[in-house]
Order: structure tokens, then sequence, then C-alpha cells
């Protein structure tokens, strides 16, 4: 397999995984901060939170899954706007 074909086949393989994460809205929040800390210590401590909450980061999976590119999902370099 040629490089470009095996860069084609992950970018496949992300995009379909993004769709089925997309369609269930189960991925992105399931991994939140808050998600993950009610699982394992029974209580949120927003404060706490170093990766976003289960809203915050289905928002921002969104954002780039329906522009179609990763650079809208870019929390970073968004701005205190967004």
């Amino acid at each position: 397999m040629t490089a470009a074909a095996a860069i084609m086949s992950r970018t496949t393989a992300v995009r379909e995984a993004a769709s089925a994460a997309y369609t269930s809205g189960s991925a992105a929040s399931s991994v939140g901060d808050d998600t993950l800390q009610k699982r394992e210590q029974g209580m949120v401590v927003p404060d706490s939170f170093t990766h976003g909450s289960s809203a915050q980061r289905v928002k921002w999976f969104r954002r780039g899954f329906e522009a179609g590119t990763t650079n809208n999902c870019d929390t970073f370099g968004a701005g205190a706007a967004l």
C-alpha cells in the first residue's frame, strides 16, 4: 500500500467513525470531564475540568464535522468570542 493509499484509508475510517459518532451523539459526550468524573468519583467538579464538559466537546466536534474540517474544531485558535 502506498503512503497516499494509507492516508486515504485512515481518512475514510476516521470519517466513518465520526459519522457514526455524530449520528449517535454519544462518542464526544462520553468523554467529557463531567461524564468521566461522575463515573469515577460519583460527583462532578467543574473547576477541575481540563478537557471540557460533554456539552462543550459535542459542540466543537459538531462544528468540525459539519464544516468537514478539523480547523473548525480548534478551540485554542477560536478565541474567546466562540
